[in-house]
């Protein structure tokens, strides 16, 4: 059985992501020429954008108990993946254009991985100490 916030947090990516591209289509695309294959793309990048961000994050983060540099490695190398992947649905001369870069872009979304990844935790260590603090505090103090 599906878990049900599971299903709405990906449902509300979704909705959320495919609202924007359409907004972002209307806004940029040529009004005068309708692109059925348009419309599949933006759904197909929105339904990337959601599982990536809304399942296999939330997954990858709070759930898995890998190691952190296989974390960071996973996470980098599908994040890489998802972006590739959209530039080529969005626009194949744009992916072209890219295309030597792409190791360079994976060893700049690994190294961004890192420090994000290391900061964050950082930052969760100090606020876990605080909370502990407090409670360590509030025993004595009874």
């Amino acid at each position: 059985m599906v878990n049900k916030s599971l299903f709405q947090n990906i449902s509300l990516k979704f909705i959320a992501t495919h609202s924007a591209l359409i907004l972002i289509q209307s806004l940029f695309f040529d009004q005068d020429h309708a692109y059925p294959y348009l419309a599949l793309k933006l759904f197909v990048i929105s339904l990337i954008l959601s599982l990536t961000f809304a399942l296999f994050y939330p997954y990858l983060w709070q759930r898995s108990t890998w190691p952190a540099w296989l974390n960071i490695l996973i996470a980098s190398l599908v994040n890489w993946l998802a972006g590739i992947l959209i530039i080529y649905l969005l626009s194949d001369a744009l992916f072209q254009y890219i295309r030597p870069y792409l190791w360079l872009i994976l060893i700049i979304t690994l190294m961004i991985h890192s420090a994000i990844f290391y900061a964050f935790s950082y930052y969760q260590n100090q606020n876990l100490a605080k909370q502990l603090n407090k409670q360590l505090a509030k025993y004595q103090n009874q």
